[in-house]
């Protein structure tokens, strides 16, 4: 019977077991990696249509007449829920996340102001807008940057 070497056994067992292993974590680090990378790419489609229907809503509370306080209501209370939907979305820790989240908060205080003409309502609600929408997009860049790295 032939004497079995060291490297014998390193060639017929050892590598193989090696190899598989790394391969092994390798897929699973892809694996994982990619599930990431949906459901971030997800939370960014989300993001961008409750920040488009958030922006409708505004548009359509300005656009109403102000004295119907069954329809401002009806409105005001789409916009309230899709605030807070764009609030729990964002991440707190993140600055472009805070910044976006003042836009939206901007955004409904200025129709909530009581005060406010329609005229300047009009003006104001446009401006804020405009922020948000600048805003928004820095946010959605920086997360898709990230969506293209993993």
């Amino acid at each position: 019977m032939p004497q079995t070497t060291f490297w014998d056994f390193a060639e017929k067992i050892a590598i193989p077991l090696i190899v598989a292993g790394i391969t092994y974590f390798i897929a699973r680090k892809q694996l994982v990696n990619s599930g990431v990378t949906q459901f971030r790419q997800q939370w960014i489609n989300d993001l961008r249509n409750s920040i488009s229907l958030f922006i409708t809503e505004a548009e359509i509370i300005a656009m109403i007449d102000m004295s119907d306080d069954k329809l401002y209501f009806e409105h005001f209370r789409e916009l309230s829920q899709m605030s807070t939907r764009i609030a729990l979305m964002l991440n707190p820790n993140e600055e472009e996340h805070e910044s976006l989240n003042r836009c939206v908060e901007k955004i409904r205080d200025v129709i909530h102001n009581e005060k406010i003409s329609e005229e300047k309502l009009g003006k104001k609600l446009n401006k804020n807008i405009d922020e948000l929408l600048i805003v928004a997009k820095q946010v959605l860049k920086k997360e898709w940057v990230r969506v293209k790295k993993n």
